[in-house]
């Protein structure tokens, strides 16, 4: 790559259904390219030079068409210049641009403050600047996770399970890794490593995970203070340097945002206080129930008690990818087994109208939210204690739906 595409740009041959032709660029391999080169320097002298160059070619090569849409680079996949797949924004192509946004995005974070401009000032804006374009690019891509129908269709009227499920949301995690203030500032995360997360357990107030190799570097985002940190049982030292070029961890408590690197073992303890409880979710897949089921009774077991005959298990559709939950009727009830305590849910409105819903804890209160018609909000209550019974009562003719119901066990 160092001897041919790096110096002559000719970046062909990635897709399997593409005649052979050496005209035919894409956009594949150069961003990944860049990404790698971004997260192992040690292979590449030349690695900030040569991300960068990469990415412009991207944005800038006549091969196949770019848009501009709400400030947001919008790019398609490959092409010669007089050919190209696949079709314009809004029906295209939302994992693509997703790549160029995260490669964007590592290149602000591994570059902030460090060009080889003399100006420092002027070397920062130029970095930030790759941040925002990012930012634009992927609340663009937001908009075609999930399963928007018609909304994505390079031919005819199909949606890429690969693009809406595998390609785009890693380049989400990308961006996470790289910005962690763009990770929710009130939930606790694991954005990134060097090495593969082999398991991870959350608590209030700690983290346990293991990565595959017992060296890495790791980056989480977490909603409490952290006091301290192990590996392999063995404290690290909290440094005041970011670059964390050997063992130990930092901390910064204005974003929450948590670096570690760790080499003699995989096996890391995060210790903090102030933080809340994690919720566990029930996904309505597992344990699979067929579409069109009324949930009566407990499922799953020991956690929920669906009232009625209000509830029913929906197919993937709209926003939500995987199995979900749909209402029969505006009125519908449910209890938690005590002590759990609901936490919330991801309600989508798949009508044409917008929707109220109005939840109701008789020892709590009541919470009311609206939901735009083709939009999707996740709901959370902040309670805290046992509500004996829990009902959902919607707008007439309302089409919501629901997914990961959380709870506090």
């Amino acid at each position: 790559m160092q001897s041919y595409p790096l110096k002559n740009d000719v970046w062909a041959g990635y897709f399997e259904d593409v005649p052979p032709n050496i005209a035919d660029m894409n956009n594949v391999i150069p961003l990944e390219l860049a990404r790698y080169v971004l997260l192992h320097p040690e292979k590449d002298a030349a690695w900030q030079a040569h991300a960068k160059h990469l990415i412009e070619w991207v944005k800038t090569t006549p091969k196949w068409p770019k848009y501009l849409v709400h400030g947001a680079l919008v790019t398609t996949e490959q092409g010669d210049g007089i050919n190209f797949c696949c079709n314009q924004p809004n029906q295209c192509c939302d994992s693509h641009t997703a790549r160029l946004a995260a490669v964007e995005a590592l290149y602000f974070a591994k570059t902030r403050g460090t060009d080889t401009d003399s100006d420092k000032d002027q070397s920062y804006k130029k970095n930030e600047s790759y941040k925002e374009q990012a930012y634009r690019s992927f609340n663009w891509v937001t908009y075609f996770q999930g399963l928007p129908g018609k909304a994505h269709a390079p031919f005819s009227d199909q949606w890429w399970f690969t693009d809406e499920f595998t390609d785009g949301p890693r380049r989400l995690m990308d961006a996470f890794w790289a910005v962690p203030e763009w990770a929710p500032k009130n939930e606790s995360h694991l954005l990134g490593s060097t090495s593969v997360i082999t398991n991870i357990s959350y608590t209030a107030d700690t983290i346990d995970y293991s990565t595959f190799d017992r060296e890495s570097t790791d980056v989480l985002r977490v909603d409490f203070d952290v006091i301290k940190v192990s590996a392999g049982g063995r404290l690290l030292k909290k440094e005041k340097r970011s670059d964390l070029s050997h063992e130990g961890f930092v901390f910064d408590p204005a974003t929450r945002v948590l670096r570690i690197h760790h080499r003699q073992s995989g096996t890391v303890h995060v210790e903090g206080t102030g933080g809340s409880a994690t919720p566990l979710l029930v996904t309505f897949d597992d344990p699979h129930q067929p579409a069109g089921t009324t949930l009566k009774g407990e499922y799953p077991s020991g956690v929920v008690n669906w009232e009625g005959d209000s509830w029913v298990i929906h197919v993937p559709s709209g926003k939500l990818g995987t199995f979900n939950l749909a209402l029969a009727k505006p009125f519908a009830a449910f209890q938690l087994r005590s002590p759990h305590v609901f936490a919330g849910i991801d309600v989508y409105n798949a009508g044409a109208n917008e929707a109220t819903l109005h939840l109701r804890c008789p020892e709590i209160g009541e919470i009311t939210t609206v939901v735009n018609p083709g939009a999707i909000t996740r709901l959370r209550t902040g309670w805290r204690s046992y509500c004996s019974s829990i009902t959902f009562t919607t707008s007439a003719a309302a089409q919501l739906q629901f997914d990961n119901f959380a709870y506090l066990p």
